[in-house]
């Protein structure tokens, strides 16, 4: 009853394009055409299209977000918003980890523009670096309260999901007017976190590899064996 999209979907790929394009160089015309012909062949009631830069980049101080939000109200405008949003000291801590795998070599003060006792704002002139101001999610939520109204959205944190995960799904599917589904518990991790050793490795290995803009400096190309030995680290976590 649920037609979900995502990676090689072709309204996924249309939510790929628009997530850094400005709405006025868009051809919006072309896009609704896209959008209209999937829609009229979907077999399903419900589509549900699920990706987590549509809400912003943490890595660009969310410069997307407005945007974003205003073509999706152009492309879908009776659509019905879903967000998990995750507690901001683990939502932090994750994007932090994320800018050391892509080649930061800042340590976490560095990172949120955090100096003389303060934080500081967005510095646009380093890839990797982090303004508090992000984690006001009352903010970033009302953008969307304010185009698509507030009984069209569902908020629910993340953490629910871990603690009662049938509630959340419950929630979700009770929201979306489709009958709930009983969860089936998965043994195998997915996305799992360094652990400190291959943290600290990983930071400290940045100094000497190239890994794009991201890193600006560098001596050597991203080693496949540098992977390698993180792997062992994290296969064995402290």
């Amino acid at each position: 009853d649920v037609d979900f999209c995502t990676y090689g979907n072709e309204l996924f790929n249309i939510t790929r394009y628009i997530e850094f394009r400005n709405l006025e160089n868009m051809d919006l015309p072309s896009l609704k055409k896209r959008v209209n012909e999937y829609l009229g062949n979907v077999k399903e009631s419900k589509v549900i299209i699920s990706n987590e830069l549509l809400f912003g980049n943490p890595f660009f101080y969310m410069t997307n977000h407005f945007s974003n939000a205003q073509i999706l109200k152009e492309l879908f405008p009776t659509a019905k918003i879903i967000v998990t949003l995750r507690r901001q000291d683990h939502f932090i801590e994750s994007v932090y980890q994320q800018s050391v795998r892509i080649g930061s070599r800042k340590k976490f003060n560095e990172y949120v523009n955090y100096k003389n006792g303060k934080y500081n704002d967005f510095n646009y002139n380093e890839f990797t670096n982090f303004e508090v101001e992000m984690l006001n999610y009352s903010k970033l939520l009302s953008v969307y309260r304010d185009l698509f109204g507030l009984e069209n959205m569902l908020v629910q944190p993340y953490e629910k999901l871990l603690v009662e995960p049938q509630f959340f799904i419950d929630t979700l599917c009770s929201f979306m007017q489709v009958p709930s589904q009983q969860l089936v518990k998965s043994k195998s991790k997915v996305n799992s976190s360094y652990s400190n050793v291959s943290f600290f490795l990983r930071r400290f290995m940045n100094r000497f590899v190239i890994v794009g803009h991201s890193n600006g400096r560098g001596v050597f190309k991203l080693s496949p064996y540098r992977e390698k030995l993180l792997q062992v680290y994290k296969k064995n976590k402290i």
